[in-house]
């Protein structure tokens, strides 16, 4: 497995992860902390794709709040 396919998987878990932080607490501080960690981190392994990895890692959080707000609205 190669450092960018294993920094793409990684991301598309610390994302999901993420989401769920984002879905259970208030403190944007710490989640804006553990974005950048994650993104920083996660790019250092495949720099090349530093785009693709800062999405896989933050579009869940908006997409979960998205799907969260629909099922209560109904």
């Amino acid at each position: 497995m190669t450092k960018e396919r294993l920094a793409i998987g990684l991301a598309i878990v610390a994302g999901l992860l993420l989401a769920f932080y984002d879905s259970r607490t208030d403190d944007t501080g710490i989640e804006v902390g553990l974005i950048l960690i994650s993104v920083v981190g996660l790019s250092v392994l495949a720099p090349r794709r530093w785009w693709l990895i800062a999405a896989l890692v933050i579009v869940p959080i908006p997409v979960a709040e998205f799907i969260t707000r629909m099922a209560a609205a109904r």
